[in-house]
């Protein structure tokens, strides 16, 4: 939808962001569904999941990644997911942060569009761990700071804990 303002045919005056906003301008009927804008009933555990969903929906080239990877699979969550997810999920892979690769809606409906009821089940099943475990999972060696080993085992000999230096670096 376009919002810059243009003249209005009647009074010749530009219509304002003032003006849409005060319902001046676009009526009920012309007025984009709520879920395609208003993110207010999004469930705080699902906001980063939403984001992703959303941006992506407006980026040409993950669209037609998702078409590609998709082409000529049967179009439900359970079955792109069986098909695609050592693809999202592998190793390296710049995908496996968000599960609207799987999402049949995804990029015709908005994220909000889909039941919670089967959000909750398409997040359970990719992620079945608790949020913690899932968090601690997601650490890869290569994000971690350069010398963090180094200092760990410093600060664990100098607090007296020695066991924890032999468990985790040798």
């Amino acid at each position: 939808m376009n919002l810059r303002p243009r003249k209005d045919h009647q009074s010749g005056r530009r219509r304002s962001i003032d003006d849409i906003l005060e319902g001046k301008v676009l009526d009920a009927q012309r007025m984009p569904d709520p879920l395609y804008w208003d993110f207010s009933s999004c469930p705080a555990g699902e906001v980063d999941e939403c984001r992703a969903y959303e941006f992506a929906r407006h980026v040409r080239a993950i669209r037609e990644d998702v078409a590609r990877l998709r082409k000529g699979m049967e179009q439900s969550f359970d079955k792109l997911f069986a098909h695609l997810r050592k693809t999202i999920f592998a190793s390296g892979s710049h995908r496996q942060t968000a599960l609207f690769w799987f999402y049949p809606e995804f990029p015709k409906q908005p994220y909000l569009s889909v039941p919670a009821e089967e959000r909750n089940r398409r997040t359970k099943l990719a992620w079945p761990l608790p949020e913690r475990a899932a968090m601690a999972a997601a650490l890869h060696p290569k994000i971690l700071p350069l010398y963090l080993g180094q200092d760990l085992r410093s600060n664990f000999r100098k607090s007296g804990e020695r066991r924890f230096v032999t468990a985790i670096w040798n």
